[in-house]
């Protein structure tokens, strides 16, 4: 479960990067920053699971930061509403 959770917000922050096009590689689509910013735009939570410094040097507004490697991730991500 920690390592689907990491490996799912790791594929969105990396979405998030600047891609050219838009391509499928296997079941995840890479979009661009523009359609980044249209599919969190909505109704969405987006986690940062970097750590502090490095959430410190830039990171999407709004984003919640839950480092990682902090012994408590896993009891601060079950707060959250999952639908």
């Amino acid at each position: 479960m920690k390592n689907r959770l990491f490996t799912s917000l790791l594929a969105l922050g990396l979405l998030a990067c600047a891609v050219q096009e838009r391509e499928t590689v296997g079941e995840v689509e890479l979009i661009d920053k523009a359609q980044f910013g249209e599919v969190i735009s909505g109704d969405v939570l987006l986690v940062d699971v970097r750590t502090r410094p490095e959430y410190e040097k830039g990171f999407i507004e709004g984003a919640v930061n839950i480092d990682f490697k902090k012994s408590d991730f896993e009891k601060r991500m079950g707060h959250f509403d999952r639908e």
